[in-house]
């Protein structure tokens, strides 16, 4: 004791300046303030907004799910990005607009030159004919159309051919065959051959 006596330790701190019972309670008292907002309920709305947040999201990734799938040029096997699959749809759909353009023009240049094909269905696709004595028999088949038959026998009268008897048969496609029997007269050929050749003409 001799050897310590009038010993000071100015580094070391007396025990009686800390105040524990101050910053325990400090201490506690933070602790309890985290740990009720950690285990508090959460908000009403803010639930709703998260839920809303995740259900936007499901979707969003639900409709580029679908818009790769749609385009030919993406993979459908391998998941693409999301910038990857709008550029390609981008691209896919100028193509598709360009298509539309082209077959509107087709389209356009079809019925144009309609007319002209009606007009060539309408006519008289074949005609045989057989002479004997006076008389001729022809076998006429054509595209049935309205008033083809009124112009076949127009021709016949003009040629002064007189009408013994006449019959007409259609197939499901609407092809008609028309046999007539008409008298001509004798050393007649001639008013055939011009017959035949007029009734390829209406």
């Amino acid at each position: 004791m001799g050897i310590m006596e009038g010993y000071k330790d100015t580094c070391i701190t007396p025990l009686t300046d800390f105040s524990t019972t101050n910053e325990m309670v400090g201490c506690s008292s933070l602790n309890y303030g985290r740990s009720q907002r950690k285990e508090g309920p959460i908000n009403e709305n803010e639930s709703m907004n998260i839920q809303k947040g995740r259900e936007g999201r499901r979707k969003m990734a639900e409709m580029y799910s679908v818009l790769q799938s749609l385009v030919p040029t993406l993979s459908h096997v391998h998941k693409e990005t999301r910038q990857n699959i709008v550029a390609e749809s981008t691209d896919y759909i100028k193509r598709l607009e360009q298509e539309i353009v082209r077959l509107e023009n087709l389209k356009k240049s079809f019925l144009v030159d309609k007319p002209a094909l009606s007009q060539c269905r309408n006519r008289v696709s074949s005609v045989n004919v057989t002479v004997l004595k006076g008389l001729a028999f022809f076998g006429i088949q054509f595209q049935l159309s309205q008033g083809l038959m009124t112009k076949i026998f127009c021709v016949l009268d003009k040629h002064q051919a007189e009408v013994l008897a006449a019959n007409i048969s259609v197939s499901d496609h609407r092809i008609a065959t028309l046999t007539i029997t008409v008298m001509i007269g004798h050393n007649k050929s001639d008013i055939v051959e011009n017959i035949q050749r007029e009734l390829f003409l209406v």
